[in-house]
């Protein structure tokens, strides 16, 4: 929690979410976080209306699982991306093609390693 800040209720989904994405998300990538915060209420209010009603169809219910798959998909690629600190562009030539390769041969058990398709500069994560 940031400082001097009340958490949300418990239950309060919407909040903490727009919490983890404001933690996560850079705030010079607006579009971002506007589009995660937006998803996740959406998905959210989708998945309550199912809940408690009394139409529902078998295609609202796989609506919602898929919207729900959808937010935690995107949820969990903008955390590992906000915990691995990974460039978001190359820091010798600032390129955007940057790809991820796993190497069974190095260190004993593998290390995945971050690269530059465009120059190839190389760290290991």
């Amino acid at each position: 929690m940031p400082a001097g800040t009340e958490p949300p209720k418990r239950g309060d989904f919407i909040s903490w979410s727009a919490l983890v994405v404001n933690h996560a998300v850079p705030s010079r990538q607006q579009r971002v976080r506007s589009y995660l915060k937006s998803v996740a209420q959406s998905a959210w209010e989708l998945a309550n209306w199912l809940t408690h009603a009394a139409n529902a169809t078998p295609f609202d219910g796989q609506l919602a699982l898929d919207a729900t798959a959808s937010v935690l998909g995107a949820f969990a690629m903008m955390i590992v991306r906000a915990e691995r600190g990974a460039p978001e562009r190359c820091p010798d030539c600032g390129s955007y093609r940057l790809a991820q390769d796993y190497r069974s041969d190095v260190g004993g058990e593998g290390t995945y390693f971050l690269l530059c398709a465009t120059c190839g500069w190389e760290r290991p994560e």
